[in-house]
């Protein structure tokens, strides 16, 4: 594991990328400039970018929030999120009377479909996209709720596996949080997106048909700011990996640059097998 502060030479080892968005290409409120570049740079010097995101908005509305903040279109080749998976389970279960818990911005991923919302009381399954209100709320305004769903057996569906991510400069909590306390109370919770492999799997497949062959695991490098989502996924799957520091574990990271002590962090430690390089920012 080493401490880069220019990705050129690593990427160019590899055949494919898969990048994460948010943290890695902007925060929500601010692009980062550089990182776009280096994408674009790397595509068209022959490599595939696939970008990967637990937003649980399908990838169609991703893509517009990331042109409202001026991320370019050829930042890559194509995209694929938490949304889209869970755009699948829907259109499979639309009958299902779902209590869904999220903000109103979530809500393109209903586009199309009709939804049979319903009460705590009267669902058969809850559906989380996020908080309500993810710049004031904490999973703890949503026990009651759990807990009555915990006592009626529902089974919950998490469309967004991150438990926190870098809004701007605050760290706001997502839905993967409102899951693990769900799971504390002892529900059931099936994950749509990293770390889990079905959406590598649906990532693979794009970058063989997109590459015309099979791309062998050792050629395809994942970068991302998570350790639990991004890193982890990554490891479980057999990818090699760049963690950006500079968003979800900022504070964690800081302190340990100007040191070069950072690899010798616990948390990384875990993840030094596939870990190849760490990085403020990428660029």
């Amino acid at each position: 594991m080493q401490f880069l502060e220019n990705s050129l030479n690593l990427l160019t080892q590899y055949d494919a990328i898969i990048c994460d968005v948010w943290g890695v290409l902007h925060n929500g409120v601010d692009r980062f400039t550089e990182a776009s570049q280096v994408l674009v740079k790397y595509r068209k010097n022959g490599g595939i970018i696939m970008l990967m995101s637990n937003a649980p908005r399908p990838s169609s509305a991703v893509w517009q929030q990331m042109f409202s903040l001026n991320v370019p279109a050829d930042v890559a080749d194509g995209f694929i999120t938490s949304g889209d998976l869970t755009l699948n389970w829907l259109k499979a279960n639309q009958k299902i009377p779902i209590y869904w818990i999220g903000a109103e911005k979530d809500k393109s991923l209903f586009a199309g479909l009709t939804i049979n919302f319903a009460s705590i009381e009267t669902a058969h399954a809850i559906l989380c996209t996020g908080l309500k209100d993810d710049s004031t709320q904490t999973p703890e305004d949503y026990r009651q709720i759990l807990q009555q769903g915990k006592e009626r057996k529902l089974p919950f569906i998490c469309a967004n596996p991150d438990l926190q991510v870098e809004k701007g400069t605050q760290i706001i909590y997502c839905a993967g949080a409102i899951a693990r306390a769900y799971e504390n109370l002892g529900g059931i919770v099936t994950y749509y997106g990293k770390p889990h492999a079905p959406i590598y799997n649906e990532a693979m497949d794009f970058i063989h048909k997109t590459a015309g062959k099979m791309i062998a695991k050792n050629r395809v490098l994942a970068i991302g700011d998570g350790l639990h989502t991004d890193i982890s996924g990554a490891s479980n799957y057999g990818l090699d990996s760049v963690l950006v520091a500079a968003g979800l574990h900022a504070k964690d990271f800081k302190p340990l640059l100007a040191s070069g002590t950072l690899h010798t962090h616990p948390l990384l430690v875990p993840h030094a097998a596939s870990l190849k390089a760490v990085m403020w920012r990428l660029e």
